[in-house]
């Protein structure tokens, strides 16, 4: 019989279980717990399974990130976690058929929206162009997820995209900057209902005629003028 080398705890241990019956871990239980090992020689029988190989030399841990090919030829570099803790291979086979460049197009174009240049993959950047001649970048995978469209464009036109994490408006700065007998020169010409997010900065102007920018978040906190704060306001 085992014993629980714990002074306080003399518990006696079955035979056939190394933990402790007062629910101590013995010396016992610690040996009886071995460790997987992880090493060059676990990834390159990892690829070899799959039919492939591991092109890297030399193991440096579960998250710096190895060379492999696949049967079919492609190379590519992945983390020996992805393999341990997802089961990940080849990510171009495991993706499927390329996506031909004629869908691509027809689904950008059913959205108003014209692809420029060629598409070399859903995991590689287009760039995009909208019927006011915004520019922007996205893959394939964002621009089939994304709702709103345009970026630039969606600052005004999608309600849904600023009114679900928006809460304030120009209105709402504007009667604020006007508390302090001053204004909000980037809000000035802007629709009472456009939503703005306090993370944006904006230029305002006091009462004194000083300008500045600064987080619509500050002021929404009520922070103003920091020139008439540290005395150099009205004589």
């Amino acid at each position: 019989m085992n014993t629980c080398r714990d002074q306080v705890c003399q518990s006696k241990l079955p035979r056939d279980g190394p933990r402790a019956l007062c629910g101590r871990i013995t010396p016992a239980f610690l040996g009886a717990t071995v460790r997987k090992k992880f090493d060059i020689e676990w990834c390159q029988n990892y690829a070899r399974i799959r039919g492939g190989e591991c092109l890297s030399p030399e193991y440096k841990g579960v998250h710096t990130a190895l060379e492999y090919r696949c049967a079919v030829g492609h190379v590519w570099h992945a983390r020996p976690a992805k393999h341990i803790y997802e089961g990940s291979w080849c990510p171009q086979c495991l993706s499927g058929k390329p996506v031909p460049e004629d869908e691509v197009r027809a689904l950008v174009e059913s959205r108003g929206l014209t692809l420029l240049g060629g598409f070399k993959g859903s995991k590689e950047k287009m760039t995009l162009q909208c019927s006011n001649g915004h520019l922007w970048h996205c893959t394939l995978v964002n621009f089939k997820n994304t709702k709103h469209g345009c970026p630039d464009c969606s600052q005004v036109a999608d309600t849904y995209a600023r009114t679900k994490t928006r809460k304030y408006t120009a209105k709402d700065i504007r009667a604020r900057a006007s508390m302090h007998l001053g204004t909000c020169l980037t809000l000035a010409e802007a629709p009472d209902d456009y939503r703005i997010a306090t993370k944006d900065r904006g230029r305002f102007r006091c009462a004194d005629g000083h300008e500045w920018e600064t987080l619509f978040s500050s002021i929404i906190r009520g922070h103003w003028c920091p020139q008439c704060a540290f005395g150099a306001g009205r004589a």
